[in-house]
């Protein structure tokens, strides 16, 4: 009764936004198709008590039909845990810690070339709190502190603060 967990694997083709992503050539109408892959794990010990672990883990995979966005193609696979407070009443605080190895199969280098691949690890550290205001309605917020370091298109590296408000 203290052991809980799930399992989601999800297959999407989308299509994406029309923007240019950040390029000065215009808006971009030509059709391209995002299929992404992902599987989501997360187990729980601890069930309904003051205090629970919890283990997670995610695999996932974008492609495009598109060759010109090829360099936005990506894969990833993140391991993490954590514990969770419940001190009692409608709240819930947590810290999770994550790390993800990921790769960008193709990148392009400034003179237009197709270069190697471009791995990357990022680490997060999370702190979650959480709000039951009524049987339909709850707050979460999740604050953490994330490094992303790129091994060859180092634009991309990130070191700071990043963040998510939801209300459901």
């Amino acid at each position: 009764s203290k052991l809980s967990g799930t399992a989601r694997v999800r297959f999407a083709e989308t299509l994406p936004n029309f923007d240019n992503y950040g390029s000065q050539q215009g808006e971009d109408t030509k059709r391209n198709e995002e299929q992404s892959k992902s599987a989501d794990f997360t187990v729980q010990y601890g069930g309904a008590s003051i205090l629970s672990l919890e283990g997670l883990a995610n695999y996932t995979k974008v492609d495009y039909s598109r060759n010109d966005f090829n360099n936005r193609e990506r894969k990833s696979h993140m391991f993490g845990g954590g514990v969770r407070y419940r001190p009692g009443g409608p709240w819930t605080f947590g810290l999770t810690g994550r790390r993800t190895h990921g790769e960008y199969p193709q990148i392009t280098s400034g003179t237009g070339e197709t270069a190697l691949a471009d791995e990357y690890d990022r680490t997060d550290l999370d702190l979650i709190a959480g709000y039951v205001a009524t049987g339909k309605s709850n707050f979460s917020m999740r604050l953490s502190k994330s490094n992303e370091d790129h091994e060859r298109d180092e634009e991309r590296d990130f070191d700071g603060w990043t963040g998510a408000l939801s209300w459901r």
